[in-house]
């Protein structure tokens, strides 16, 4: 079902953290950037790194990328859309896979789409901020299914999300096998 659209959960954060590396490459945002917390406007939870700090007030634009990536931080991502907003993001998808980005409450995507991103950073991994983006889904926190199935090394994103009564569960990697395969 590689064309079923589901909603996208946490894997959105892949895409957002290209939306981000992009805006960098650009020049219109800087990653030493202070992006200042609103508690009102950003606090989310579930997942996270920031909803146990005490004391937050904010966080450069590239340490949220690290935390969102990292722990998959929710505080993080919402953040983050001060810096790259909505639009720009589903702009981006637009640019990568040649679709309008599908969303209400949640974004959807398909594997398809996923499969599209991941070879983005993929193909630029050597390259400066995708290289932390691509060795920061081999150090997440969450190292349960396609990362402890495989013999060989996983970049990964997790997500799962209830819609209504249905929980999506999701997860995403670049498997480095000997030849190398995105699942």
């Amino acid at each position: 079902n590689e064309d079923y659209e589901m909603a996208a959960a946490s894997t959105i954060k892949v895409l957002v953290s290209l939306a981000v590396i992009d805006a960098i490459n650009s020049g219109e945002v800087s990653p030493d950037q202070f992006v200042k917390y609103d508690k009102a406007k950003h606090y989310e939870s579930g997942a996270g790194y920031y909803q146990s700090v005490k004391n937050f007030t904010g966080a450069t634009v590239w340490e949220l990328v690290e935390k969102m990536i990292v722990y998959s931080d929710n505080i993080a991502w919402k953040m983050l859309y001060d810096v790259v907003s909505k639009e720009e993001v589903f702009a981006y998808y637009t640019e990568l896979t040649g679709k309008k980005m599908e969303h209400t409450d949640t974004a959807y995507m398909t594997t398809s789409d996923t499969n599209i991103i991941l070879t983005e950073l993929y193909e630029h991994k050597d390259e400066p901020y995708y290289n932390d983006v691509f060795n920061w889904m081999a150090e997440t926190e969450n190292q349960s299914r396609i990362y402890a199935a495989s013999e060989y090394e996983v970049h990964h994103k997790i997500g799962d999300l209830y819609v209504g009564s249905a929980l999506y569960t999701h997860d995403t990697a670049i498997v480095m096998a000997p030849e190398p395969y995105i699942i």
